[in-house]
């Protein structure tokens, strides 16, 4: 008896793996923060955060997906909003929904 719950159990995990979402929804919110810098400066904005997920209702576990850091200023500038499609859609496929934030001074 055992067994065989053990099997439909792993055959239902399969069926659900491999079941592909019916689509994604991604939007990008403005989130307003604030960050005290070293010296006591302080800096407010907003910042983007992209959330992807899947279109199925319900309670997810979310993931934060971060980017890194240029090594110039110029590079940080230039950097821009990042959504990397892949990566989140990997993950909101998986029943996470993906909150991907654009760093304070990107």
């Amino acid at each position: 008896m055992q067994a065989l719950a053990l099997a439909a159990l792993l055959a239902w995990r399969a069926a659900a793996a491999s079941a592909p979402d019916a689509g994604f929804i991604e939007e990008t919110l403005q989130v307003p923060v604030e960050v005290e810098a070293v010296g006591g400066r302080v800096a407010r904005q907003d910042i983007a955060v992209t959330v992807v997920r899947g279109t199925q209702a319900g309670r997810r576990p979310f993931l934060v997906l971060l980017h890194g850091r240029g090594a110039s200023a110029a590079e940080r500038s230039a950097m821009g909003l990042q959504t990397y499609p892949a990566n989140s859609r990997y993950f909101a496929a998986r029943g996470f929904v993906v909150l991907i934030p654009t760093r304070v001074g990107y």
